[in-house]
């Protein structure tokens, strides 16, 4: 998660933007699993977006220090079993959103 957050920020921009139809600032990757991640933001409405097989949710807003963060679950395209294959989803998430610019 620190790579992603330090060295890939404008990917999971990207990957969030999309998702939620909604900009969004300042996005941190703050959990993974072998579904998806949950990423923060600060503020955003709740919503729920269907997504061809899943379901990317908005959680309760958290605060940290002064700022109010949500939290929003973005599930992966398919389960990443192993860890390396969390990087080949997101890749290939990135490669949909490049493909279709």
């Amino acid at each position: 998660m620190k790579h992603m957050n330090e060295d890939h920020a404008d990917a999971l921009y990207q990957i969030v933007t999309h998702y939620v139809q909604i900009p969004v600032e300042d996005v941190k990757m703050i959990g993974l699993d072998k579904l998806g991640m949950m990423v923060s933001t600060p503020s955003v409405p709740p919503f729920s977006v269907t997504i061809p097989g899943n379901i990317t949710q908005v959680s309760a807003k958290l605060r940290f220090g002064e700022k109010e963060q949500t939290t929003i679950r973005i599930p992966f395209i398919r389960p990443a079993i192993e860890r390396k294959h969390v990087r080949e989803v997101l890749v290939s998430v990135m490669f949909k959103l490049y493909c279709r610019s």
